[in-house]
């Protein structure tokens, strides 16, 4: 509402590709304290295939000219090298208003149609009363309300809103959108310590806390002191000073002295604490494994003791003699007769 279709379209990808660079930490695209995108117009038109070049470049001169964007060529390390850098301004960008059309023109078209159904006793298509098989009028149950209030049937029904789908959410930015340079990690920021600390803490410091502020930065220096300030937004704390302090001994600690050494001996800091849970995992899954058994033998009842021992006797068949000496007799009267 603010821009336009096409051109919300190509600074959502701009935001999205900003947002990337920031994720990932890519400090070849950070100039003046700011994440820059760099593209050709052949290299913009693979993520628009459906814009020739001459529309993209009527679309970015037309940002430029409203101030959302930023362009600049001198970032390029050889001069014949033409190729664009863009950014967003993003308190420009929110400072626009909104082109909100059904506000102005939908509302007024919303009382005029109103007025148009209450004039007409007879309204055309399904609006038509209703009339049976037989030539009389509908029940009067049936029948079209007169009253404007009442949501008519038919063609001429308005459109309710949609209750199912839920609209596009808008891109979540702060009221003061410079933070989103201002809170990305290991990037340099043009502000003292001080500023930064009213910017992203709290913008009533102490005269304590400024003291301690200014003495931190000509220790440690303005970079490093603004990093842990970047650390201390995120915490829920009262002890500023202390708190920065703690994270300023650990990083000198570790041999930190530039933005980059903070985040190689960060990544080690948490892949070290990754690696110890790891390891203390593998070893209680090792512990529970080896546990013995604790050796009671339950006891068994008397009858399922013998029931076990009778089951492992050897069974003996019990032949009745009589029987067989019969059996016997009858096969050697067979042999002689034969």
């Amino acid at each position: 509402m603010k821009l336009g279709v096409d051109e919300a379209l190509f600074v959502q990808q701009l935001h999205y590709l900003i947002i990337n660079k920031q994720s990932g930490s890519d400090f070849s695209t950070v100039k003046e304290g700011y994440v820059w995108v760099y593209n050709t117009w052949w290299g913009w038109q693979e993520f628009f295939p459906f814009w020739n070049q001459k529309k993209i470049q009527r679309l970015t001169d037309s940002l430029e000219d409203d101030g959302v964007i930023i362009v600049r060529k001198d970032f390029n390390q050889k001069e014949y090298d033409q190729t664009k850098w863009y950014r967003i301004d993003y308190d420009k960008l929110m400072s626009l208003p909104d082109r909100n059309y059904f506000e102005k023109e939908g509302s007024k078209e919303k009382v005029k149609k109103l007025e148009r159904i209450n004039k007409k006793s007879k309204a055309v298509g399904q609006n038509v009363q209703m009339v049976n098989n037989k030539g009389s009028e509908a029940p009067e149950n049936e029948k079209s309300s007169s009253n404007p209030h009442e949501q008519p049937i038919g063609q001429n029904v308005q459109m309710q809103k949609d209750k199912m789908s839920k609209p596009i959410p808008k891109i979540s930015i702060q009221k003061n959108s410079s933070l989103n340079n201002l809170v990305s990690k290991y990037v340099s920021v043009n502000l003292s310590p001080l500023e930064l600390f009213k910017k992203l803490v709290n913008d009533q410091p102490s005269k304590y806390v400024q003291i301690g502020l200014n003495d931190l930065a000509e220790k440690f220096g303005s970079d490093l002191v603004n990093e842990s300030i970047k650390r201390l937004a995120d915490k829920n704390t009262k002890q500023y000073i202390g708190f920065l302090t703690g994270v300023l001994d650990r990083w000198t600690a570790a041999g930190a002295k530039t933005l980059e050494d903070v985040k190689t001996h960060e990544e080690q800091y948490y892949q070290q604490q990754k690696e110890e849970k790891e390891a203390a995992r593998q070893a209680k899954k090792q512990q529970s494994s080896g546990k013995k058994s604790s050796g009671r033998k339950e006891q068994l009842p008397e009858w399922l003791e013998e029931q076990k021992q009778q089951s492992q006797e050897p069974q003996i068949e019990v032949i009745d003699l009589e029987e067989e000496r019969r059996r016997l007799e009858e096969e050697l009267k067979m042999y002689k007769k034969a």
